[in-house]
């Protein structure tokens, strides 16, 4: 494929600090494994949320270090193994994006994850309604779900951190902005799009054009671009570097802000 999941320049894949983190791996009902983290304070809130990975392993870079930040602010956060472990640079063959991406996709995949082991889950702790927040590949997922029914009777808001949507198009065959999904979208939207993310994700593309013509969620809607980031910066970006850093913070803050006014 002439094009990939993650535009050019985009962060690569960040190994993880092994230690530190509060969570802990556990079974689903479905037989997936999931990093489970809840509010430090022993808290139950009724809320929670589902992160979503990359196309790197779901242990990988910040994702857990998030997660443990969203629980903090009071949410019971799930985050499922999406490839049983498996992670794009496992295989050689000429195709093995769109053989990834097809394999462990919204309705091959993620759909099941949702249904058979995250909302079982969330419900056994009480979760009453809950969020969807995803990077990169995992964020065109979160975005597929947002159109699903069945889903979107607990999941009630979704952020997109970087979003791959072109992978609509490229492995799905889909609309070329992935405007059949935008379409299709039952709940608020938050996209934090990189500087060399694709214009339709960004403020005053397409995507959020659609979005804002929905009247039940128009307001609730919204598209904020870091024209200084590249694409992976939420999770893989080297926050070393200063202006990195807080490009990570504000989308973690952005994304708390987001929640608490659509999960209200």
């Amino acid at each position: 494929m002439a094009e990939e999941c993650c535009p050019p320049g985009s962060w690569p894949a960040l190994m993880s600090d092994e230690s530190g983190f509060r969570g802990v791996i556990v079974k689903m009902a479905n037989g997936a494994d999931a990093y489970v983290v809840a509010p430090s304070d022993g808290s139950t809130t009724g809320k929670g949320l589902v992160i979503c990975q990359d196309i790197y392993h779901y242990l990988g870079g910040r994702c857990r270090g998030i997660a443990d930040q969203m629980a903090d602010a009071g949410y019971f956060v799930v985050m499922p193994s999406l490839a049983g472990g498996d992670t794009i640079e496992n295989h050689t063959m000429p195709d093995k994006l769109g053989w990834w991406c097809k394999t462990y996709g919204f309705q091959s995949a993620f759909r099941s994850h949702l249904l058979e082991g995250v909302i079982p889950l969330m419900r056994e702790k009480g979760v009453e309604k809950a969020g969807m927040m995803g990077f990169c590949w995992g964020a065109y997922l979160v975005f597929e779900a947002s159109g699903d029914s069945e889903l979107t009777s607990i999941f009630k808001a979704a952020i997109s951190c970087h979003p791959s949507y072109q992978l609509h198009p490229l492995v799905f065959n889909g609309h070329s902005e992935a405007l059949d999904l935008a379409e299709k979208v039952l709940i608020p939207q938050l996209l934090c799009s990189a500087g060399n993310d694709k214009d339709y994700v960004r403020e005053g593309g397409s995507i959020i054009t659609v979005l804002k013509a929905k009247p039940e969620i128009a307001n609730n809607c919204k598209v904020v671009n870091f024209d200084d980031m590249l694409h992976g910066w939420v999770n893989r970006g080297d926050v070393s570097r200063p202006e990195v850093e807080a490009g990570v913070k504000e989308a973690v803050q952005l994304s708390l802000s987001f929640l608490k006014d659509v999960l209200s």
